[in-house]
C-alpha cells in the first residue's frame, strides 16, 4: 500500500492531526530547548523568587528565582529524551522476543509467551521503582528500568504480527525458493510488522513519559537541579497553594504531551488498521 491512502485516512482524524501537531511541536522544542529558553533554566535569582506571570516571565518563577518557562522549554528536552530512550530500547527487546517467538514456535514460543505472561503481571512502575532501588537513581537507570517493564506489549505485538504473515503467500514462496531463515525474516517478517510495532511505541510513549515523571517526582529519576517535568512538580508541592504555578505549568505540560501522543498514536492506529479490518 502507498502512503498516499494512509495519509488521506490519518487527516480525516482531527484528534490524530492534533495530537501530531502538540508532538512535532515539543519534540521540535526539545531539539532547540537552550537556544529558545530566554533565561538559563539552572541560573538563580532569590530576589525573584515565586514571583506570578508577568511580561519578563510568562510562567512566573519558582522558589529560587529561575524562570518557569525556561525550565520547562529545557524540560521537554530531557523528558522526551528519557520517553523515547525506553521506548526505543523496549521495542528492541520486546520485538526481537516476539518475532522469536512467532517465527519458530513450538517450544520457543511456548516459553516466551509464559514468561511474558509472568512479566505483565508485574507492576510496571513498582517493577521501574524495584529496579532502580537495585541499580540507583539517575536518568540512565530510570532508561532501563522504564523499558523493562515496557517490553510484553511490543513482545506480543511482533508476536501476534509475526504469526499471521509467517502464514502468508509470498513468505512461503520465499521458503520453498530455499531461502535462508534470516534472510526471510529480514525481507518479509520485520517490514511487514514495524508499522505495527511502531504505532504501539507511539502510544507506549505517553506511558513512559507519565512513568518518568512519576519517578522524578519520587525523587528517583533527574536529580535537582535538572528541569525535569516531574522534578519540577515535585519541587511546586510546598507552593502549590501560594503559588500554584511552580507546579501547575509543568503538570499541564506533562498532560498535553501525554494526550497529544495518545491522540497521534489512536490515529495511526485507525490508520493502519480501520475499524473493519479489526
Amino acid at each position: 500500500m502507498t502512503l498516499r491512502p494512509l495519509w488521506i485516512r490519518f487527516r480525516r482524524n482531527r484528534g490524530a492531526l492534533l495530537g501530531a501537531a502538540v508532538v512535532v511541536v515539543f519534540s521540535v522544542l526539545g531539539l532547540v530547548a537552550p537556544w529558545v529558553a530566554p533565561y538559563d533554566p539552572l541560573t538563580q535569582n532569590l530576589a525573584q523568587g515565586l514571583q506570578p506571570p508577568s511580561f519578563a516571565h510568562p510562567l512566573g518563577t519558582d522558589e529560587v528565582g529561575r524562570d518557569i518557562l525556561s525550565r520547562v522549554i529545557v524540560g521537554s528536552r530531557i523528558s522526551l529524551a528519557i520517553a523515547f530512550a525506553s521506548v526505543g530500547l523496549a521495542l528492541v527487546v520486546g520485538g526481537s522476543l516476539g518475532l522469536l517467538a512467532g517465527f519458530c514456535g513450538g517450544r520457543v514460543d511456548s516459553v516466551v509467551s509464559r514468561l511474558l505472561d509472568v512479566w505483565l503481571a508485574l507492576p510496571g512502575l513498582l517493577l521501574a521503582i524495584v529496579i532502580i532501588a537495585i541499580l540507583g537513581v539517575g536518568i540512565d537507570n530510570v532508561i532501563i528500568s522504564i523499558a523493562l517493564g515496557g517490553v510484553p506489549p511490543y513482545a506480543r505485538v511482533a508476536r501476534g504480527s509475526t504469526l499471521s504473515v509467517k502464514e502468508s503467500g509470498f513468505v512461503e514462496a520465499a521458503r520453498s525458493l530455499g531461502a535462508p531463515d534470516l534472510a526471510i525474516i529480514l525481507r518479509h517478517i520485520v517490514p511487514n510488522i514495524l508499522a505495527f510495532l511502531l504505532v504501539q511505541a507511539t502510544l507506549g510513549i505517553a506511558t513512559a513519559l507519565l512513568t518518568a515523571s512519576g519517578l522524578s517526582f519520587l525523587g528517583l529519576g533527574a536529580q535537582p537541579p535538572m528541569p525535569e517535568w516531574g522534578a519540577m512538580l515535585a519541587d511546586g508541592r510546598p507552593y502549590l497553594i501560594s503559588n500554584p504555578q511552580v507546579s501547575v505549568f509543568p503538570g499541564f505540560t506533562i498532560m498535553l504531551v501525554a494526550l497529544g501522543f495518545n491522540l497521534f498514536g489512536d490515529g495511526l492506529l485507525e490508520t493502519v488498521t480501520p475499524r473493519k479490518a479489526r
